[in-house]
């Protein structure tokens, strides 16, 4: 009888998560918001087609904005500048604030400073602050920024990307191996959406985020119109969060290999493996089942 190779399990969990993560988007993108916004930015929050919406805490939202000011704090101290992308830059010009159904933030840093978030001095200081840096291979790949004591990354996170800068245009880096290696600054994989004129983000600038303010993108207007659409600008579609599969996603230090990273994975979900001796029940969230412990 042939041995079982542990790929096989790498294989099909990677394969139940696209597809998870597939359906969820499919699924909610087609409750899309008609309304236009108020004079505040404000999207009324309504069911569409029957549909409940479900808007995230202000547990979440405020942790995450004190997660923010610390990171950007360390960040101010070793001289790296970080930029609001995504769904929050979006929520920064559509909601003054949080899209009401995210419960993470995107930023963005040149890739020159690769050596610095992953140098010691940094990762101790952000560690006097409760938070630490992760890199998982089945995630995007960018930097993400967690409380110390997480094992995944269920929300709420920071993710940092990395950017390059060429002709005049800034990309974000969209290969995964590369951004592990230390000597590698440079990367040739984009998503075309997120491929910027430089004077649409320079100078940055501060606008006000809830209640914190945060870097932005000078341009704001057509930066969101290059990565989302000029309709994202007055109107919204649904899209839930990460804690739908955030649980199988396991923080994984940023000094570890490509190897070391499958490996810890591997490990990680046999480890929480929903149907080991009966000791995880479910829970409902928007999108997959989420396996919680039992207390």
């Amino acid at each position: 009888m042939n041995e079982f190779n542990p790929n096989y399990i790498y294989i099909i969990l990677v394969s139940i998560v696209v597809l998870g993560v597939a359906f969820r988007m499919g699924y909610y993108n087609n409750l899309v918001y008609s309304s236009l916004l108020n004079e505040n930015k404000n999207l009324e929050i309504k069911g569409i087609k029957g549909k409940k919406i479900y808007k995230t805490s202000d547990k979440i939202f405020n942790r995450l904005k004190k997660m923010y000011l610390s990171f950007e704090k360390v960040a101010t101290k070793h001289n790296i500048k970080i930029w609001a992308i995504s769904g929050t830059v979006l929520g920064a010009y559509r909601h003054n604030g949080f899209i009401p159904w995210d419960d993470d933030m995107d930023f963005a840093t040149d890739i020159s400073n690769k050596i610095k978030l992953k140098s010691i001095l940094f990762k101790k200081d952000l560690e006097n602050e409760g938070y630490s840096l992760s890199y998982n291979q089945l995630a995007l790949p960018a930097f993400r920024v967690t409380d110390s004591n997480s094992v995944n990354i269920t929300p709420p996170f920071i993710d940092i990307f990395f950017t390059l800068e060429k002709d005049n245009k800034i990309s974000v880096c969209m290969r995964n191996n590369s951004i592990l290696d230390d000597n590698s600054l440079e990367c040739d994989l984009y998503n075309p959406k997120m491929v910027w004129d430089k004077e649409w983000i320079y100078p940055l600038k501060k606008v006000n985020f809830d209640d914190i303010e945060i870097w932005v993108p000078n341009n704001m207007e057509k930066f969101i119109t290059r990565e989302f659409n000029k309709d994202a600008l007055d109107s919204a579609v649904v899209n839930y969060g990460h804690a739908s599969v955030g649980w199988m996603i396991p923080k994984i230090d940023i000094d570890k290999s490509h190897f070391e990273n499958k490996l810890s994975t591997l490990q990680y979900w046999e480890e929480i493996n929903p149907l080991n001796m009966g000791k995880f029940k479910k829970s409902f969230v928007p999108g997959l089942l989420n396996p919680l412990p039992l207390h």
